[in-house]
């Protein structure tokens, strides 16, 4: 979770949704007892993927949680003002340190 309160430092989310199956004892469900996922649409999202890396910006499209794995879809944004046409960000576990 360290990952995401230093990545995602802007933006807005719209049309969110959240499927959560399981006890919340053995979340984040890493032994796949358990399921949550987390759907959202990104506007103008800003992303700083690695400390002291150029950051993205104005990203537009979707934001998803798959239990531990975190995938930004974007069909458009920045970066050092260089325009994104499309890109997809995953990380495999956001759990891991």
């Amino acid at each position: 979770h360290e990952w995401l309160n230093m990545a995602l430092i802007g933006g807005y989310g719209s049309n969110a949704s959240l499927n959560l199956q399981g006890w919340l004892k053995d979340f984040p469900f890493e032994k796949g007892n358990g399921i949550f996922y987390i759907d959202a649409a990104v506007n103008h999202g800003k992303l700083r993927y690695i400390k002291d890396w150029p950051t993205l910006d104005d990203i537009m499209r979707k934001f998803m949680i798959r239990n531990q794995k975190i995938i930004i879809e974007a069909n458009s944004g920045k970066i050092n003002g260089n325009n994104i046409n499309h890109s997809i960000v995953t990380i495999p576990d956001m759990t891991m340190k």
